[in-house]
């Protein structure tokens, strides 16, 4: 999304529009148009609620946040640790198939230009292998922080409930990243969609709007 202000009716009128779209036109995407003001005031008005929440149920809210953050890093862990569990046994039978060349190369079954292929072979394997197993264990590290997390996330947005405006370091802070959908109707009336992805975890906001 890129800023843009022109002047309508003798006012100054800012909003933010598609990257894409600017650049490239309809081939690339569509307009994705909206208004700095609305924008503005629907991440403001999420971010108050969490904040109130937070002051007023904390333990509600790290509850709820716990159970939202479990049943997706439950799945995400689980399959990387079937994953890593893969990788694990792949480097076990590489060192069982190196162990075997050695053998056959002494006992004289494999020509040396073909021992030297396969040795190399297996050799950038496993360095792959324990590149992949060290990122995954590291993953799987990151994956396991939780409670810390939420209570770090929660401290940060407990404040926001006493700022009267928010600024870009808060904003910046807290959310991960903010979607606009094009406009859309429904039922004749214009709509369009605010997704809000905060930086704990998976931690979402959906809201409609009429344009």
């Amino acid at each position: 999304m890129t800023f843009n202000r022109k002047m309508y009716k003798g006012n100054p009128r800012e909003y933010y529009r598609c990257g894409s779209y600017t650049n490239k036109g309809t081939t690339a995407c569509k307009p994705h148009t909206i208004l700095e003001d609305a924008i503005y005031n629907q991440v403001e008005e999420d971010i108050r609620a969490y904040a109130k929440l937070a002051c007023s149920d904390e333990q509600q809210l790290i509850d709820r946040l716990s159970k939202d953050n479990m049943k997706h890093s439950d799945k995400l862990m689980q399959r990387q640790q079937k994953l890593l569990k893969e990788k694990e046994c792949r480097l076990t039978d590489i060192d069982l198939l190196v162990q075997s060349l050695f053998e056959e190369k002494i006992s004289g079954t494999v020509p040396e230009n073909i021992f030297k292929r396969m040795a190399k072979k297996y050799d950038d394997e496993q360095l792959t292998l324990a590149n992949e197993i060290e990122s995954l264990k590291i993953e799987l590290a990151d994956l396991k922080r939780n409670e810390s997390d939420i209570t770090s996330w929660i401290t940060q947005i407990r404040q926001c409930l006493s700022i009267e405006t928010l600024n870009r370091e808060l904003v910046v802070e807290l959310i991960d990243s903010i979607e606009i959908s094009d406009v859309y109707e429904i039922d004749g009336q214009p709509q369009q969609d605010i997704s809000i992805t905060y930086r704990f975890e998976n931690i979402s906001s959906n809201s409609k709007r009429a344009s």
